[in-house]
């Protein structure tokens, strides 16, 4: 398989893998949104039946309707049968607050696709045989029987929404539910002929329950059908891009690599040859170098006996540097000595500075004091009591001030006594200095002889320069080619079969097929290189300077 293709499927499977996560988490998302919104719009249904009822109760309470004249009408339209049958299809029927509110909420039910039920509360006699299926509904009455009014939750994981709200009775149902030593007729029955339950205001008759199926939800459904549309679009222009780009920036690229490669193993064919070349040129530079050593050695023997009389000046020049040694330590010392005596005065000076700074500080304060005398013997007229205080201050500084100006003598005269031995230490080292003059041209003189035997010593070290020059230009020659022919060596040996290889295997991954390299023109000319390297190559390696010297 391409290489090329090998990128696109595996940038398929994980751009479907994609997809496939992101529309399972747009369907998990939707389900949970609608999930919330269906739970939100039955709480906000039953709120309304709530609304109903007691829109319904006020109506009764401000005589709205003519209970007496609705009650004849349902006689009469009952056509002599017992009103219990036939009362629901009358205008009686549909003023009752709860029968108001459960066809409201049926309505708004049936639009929305819930199913609305009306469960009778478990040990209360159903008057609507349809609703006497309490039992179903243990749990959620207990439920309500602890004080909650309304329950919203799942029922069989998600697969169902339940939500539901309690009937209680109110003032406006005692009528019919309430004493039935309270009844109209006097026989314990309501004005419909049922029999009253003897039930209060606030207990639970019954409940309104709404329900919605998840499994088939149109909405999340729609949601996830979108999803999936726009996410295969999004994959066919992703992978459409991914196509355009692997082919025109990897396998494009990867293709002009692999012609590079291929070039330069045909290079590092021809390189052979090269190296071959450059061995014959060592084994003739090794041997010019070989001449070259033997007339420098020549030249060395010579500079060996003027470096012996070099040595002799040389010792002279020693013992006479060490006299003077000698006498510069004494100066060394003395002229330590003075540094010392100057840094002391210089923290005498330093502490003069800083006295001088009290006095000036004293100064200050007292002009100040003596303003606030002024200011104060102003004030007080004739009773100077705040001029005493400041001029007893204006005494304290003047004493401070005169301590400090005594103390500022001292440190003077200290001071001049140091620079007094500062002036006698610098003439000993002048004296110090004196003598290593002295000793300075004693060894000049020593050194003069020296310089006339380094003259004799540079004909012998001119001669050298120039057999070293050729040496040099003859050892930089071999070098050259001696660190080529060592890389060559190393790394043409198998350069070309190496990468006549590599290119095959980047072809067979590109292309999916294999391809020959031109593998064995590299190996043919290496061959080729190891039969016709010169017989230079087996002769004995030329001597050494130093072994050269030694002779």
């Amino acid at each position: 398989m391409k290489l090329s293709s090998r990128i696109l499927l595996a940038a398929s499977v994980a751009a479907v893998l994609t997809a496939v996560g992101c529309v399972a988490t747009v369907y998990v998302t939707a389900k949970s949104n609608r999930i919330a919104a269906i739970k939100d719009e039955m709480a906000g249904i039953l709120a309304q039946a709530d609304n109903v009822i007691e829109s319904m109760d006020r109506m009764y309470a401000s005589g709205a309707f003519d209970t007496g004249n609705l009650l004849k009408q349902a006689k009469e339209k009952s056509g002599g049968k017992p009103l219990k049958e036939t009362y629901r299809g009358t205008a009686f029927y549909d003023t009752i607050p709860v029968v108001s509110a459960w066809k409201s909420v049926e309505a708004m039910a049936e639009q929305r696709g819930f199913e609305f039920t009306i469960p009778t509360k478990p040990g209360i006699e159903a008057r609507n045989a349809r609703n006497d299926y309490g039992r179903e509904y243990v749990e959620l009455f207990e439920y309500f029987e602890s004080g909650e009014d309304l329950f919203v939750g799942d029922r069989n994981g998600e697969a169902e929404i339940v939500a539901a709200t309690p009937v209680k009775l109110r003032e406006s149902c005692l009528s019919c539910h309430g004493n039935p030593s309270e009844s109209l007729s006097g026989d314990g029955l309501d004005v419909l002929g049922f029999p009253m339950e003897n039930m209060r205001v606030g207990e639970i008759k019954g409940a309104f329950v709404l329900r919605a199926k998840m499994d088939d939800d149109a909405v999340v459904a729609e949601t996830v059908a979108k999803a999936s549309g726009v996410g295969a679009v999004v994959l066919v222009l992703v992978l459409g891009t991914f196509y355009i780009f692997n082919k025109r920036y990897i396998t494009n690229p990867v293709r002009e690599v692999i012609a590079k490669l291929d070039v330069t193993s045909q290079k590092a064919t021809r390189a052979s040859v090269e190296v071959s070349q450059s061995s014959n040129s060592l084994a003739n530079g090794a041997s010019e170098q070989a001449a070259t050593i033997e007339q420098t050695a020549s030249s060395l023997e010579t500079l060996s006996q003027m470096t012996h009389k070099n040595t002799d000046s040389t010792k002279s020049a020693t013992e006479t540097a060490s006299e003077a040694r000698s006498v510069a330590e004494q100066g060394v010392a003395n002229m330590k000595t003075m540094v010392e005596t100057m840094n002391t005065i210089k923290a005498s000076s330093d502490s003069v500075s800083n006295i001088l700074k009290t006095i000036d500080e004293i100064a200050f304060q007292t002009n100040i004091l003596a303003l606030n005398a002024a200011v104060e013997a102003a004030r007080a007229g004739d009773a100077g009591t705040g001029f005493a205080v400041v001029a007893d201050e204006v005494r304290n500084l003047a004493h401070r001030s005169a301590k400090a100006a005594n103390e500022t003598s001292a440190k003077l005269e200290e001071s001049i006594a140091n620079s007094e031995m500062g002036v006698k230490v610098c003439e000993t080292v002048g004296e110090s200095l004196s003598t290593i003059l002295n000793k300075v041209a004693l060894v000049d003189e020593i050194m003069n002889q020296i310089s006339q035997a380094t003259g004799e010593q540079g004909e012998g070290i001119a001669q050298i320069n120039v057999a070293i020059r050729q040496m040099n230009q003859i050892t930089q020659q071999n070098a050259s080619d001696a660190e080529q022919t060592a890389a060559a060596s190393t790394d043409l040996s198998s350069l070309g079969l190496e990468l006549g290889s590599l290119v095959g295997n980047l072809s067979s991954i590109v292309d999916g097929q294999e391809r020959r390299a031109n593998a064995s023109l590299g190996l043919e000319n290496q061959m080729d290189l190891a039969s016709s390297l010169p017989e230079a190559a087996s002769r004995p390696p030329p001597k050494r300077l130093e072994d050269l010297v030694r002779l």
